[in-house]
């Protein structure tokens, strides 16, 4: 009965490593190969035997199309054991709060631990829970994580913070109370506006409506002193997640051009290169390096409020 090819046998073939082939010892001067019973000269029916001791195998072996490089196939050796690292971390199984789940907690040093959350919402509220259970310790924020730090080393820091994130966690997409509401007057006769009404599916009117009536929060500051990361707060007009970035960025950004990109505003505060949609500009000074108290306009949790200029009489 003839052998069934393996992979019509509903399965993969092992990986095919092809062993080493040794170079022939060194013939004397002026002798001729051997020949054999056939008639044929010693190693001229491999190829490889004659390539020599330069010459090295890797990876799929061409006689066997079927054969598997073994690097390429790592995703057939199944799941990974020992729990999902997004719900509990190493292992931990995580606890399901609602259509969330408990956040995970790393060390990062000896003084500090990286809280890694689901979304805003759940950043937002974690972050006051932090600061009203421990205010001895500095909380910063990211885009999908908190970073909590310790002046001195704390070996009960992860425990603290585990402890505080047992209570329950009602996520809520509102500005807290005690922000700091910044407004910031803007000309919307940005470059590309009209493209962005166009890939919206709306009015240049419509756009500009939408982005001044939005709350837009300050969830980080980075990329450039002064450049907040803008993330609509509540519920918003236009589906600012669907627009992309540009497909090339360009190498110069005027200064105080009103940007949005991938579901976020910025303000670019100095003049840089930059990939986001340009809608408009702002007379507004984002960063003054000479200002010693506070040389950023923004800071993260604060809630920016755009607005149209008023054109000069």
């Amino acid at each position: 009965m003839p052998e069934r090819h393996p992979l019509s046998a509903g399965g993969f073939r092992r990986p095919h490593l092809p062993r080493r082939w040794e170079p022939r010892p060194p013939s004397r001067a002026g002798s001729r190969p051997a020949r054999s019973a056939a008639g044929c000269r010693a190693g001229t029916h491999d190829r490889r035997a004659r390539a020599g001791p330069q010459r090295r195998w890797r990876g799929r072996d061409r006689r066997r199309p079927d054969a598997l490089c073994p690097w390429r196939h790592s995703r057939l050796r199944g799941p990974r054991s020992g729990g999902s690292r997004r719900a509990g971390g190493r292992g931990r199984p995580g606890r399901v709060l609602g259509d969330l789940v408990t956040p995970t907690v790393e060390w990062l040093g000896d003084r500090a631990v990286l809280v890694c959350v689901a979304d805003p919402q759940e950043r937002e509220g974690l972050h006051r829970m932090l600061a009203e259970a421990l205010p001895a310790l500095l909380i910063r924020r990211g885009l999908r994580e908190l970073l909590v730090e310790s002046e001195t080393p704390s070996p009960a820091l992860r425990s603290d913070v585990e402890r505080v994130l047992e209570a329950d966690l009602v996520p809520q997409d509102v500005a807290s109370p005690t922000s700091r509401v910044v407004h910031l007057p803007v000309h919307y006769d940005g470059t590309d506006l009209p493209l962005v009404a166009d890939l919206l599916r709306c009015s240049t009117q419509d756009v500009v409506r939408a982005h001044g009536e939005q709350a837009w929060r300050v969830a980080m500051m980075g990329f450039a002193p002064g450049f907040g990361y803008l993330e609509p707060v509540g519920a918003s007009t236009l589906d600012w997640g669907s627009l992309p970035r540009r497909e090339s960025p360009r190498p110069r950004v005027p200064r105080g051009s009103v940007a949005i990109a991938a579901g976020m505003s910025a303000v670019y505060p100095q003049e840089m290169p930059g990939g986001w949609h340009l809608i408009g500009v702002t007379a507004v000074t984002m960063f003054d390096v000479l200002d010693e108290d506070r040389p950023a306009v923004l800071s993260p949790g604060d809630v920016v409020r755009f607005g149209p200029a008023q054109e000069p009489s």
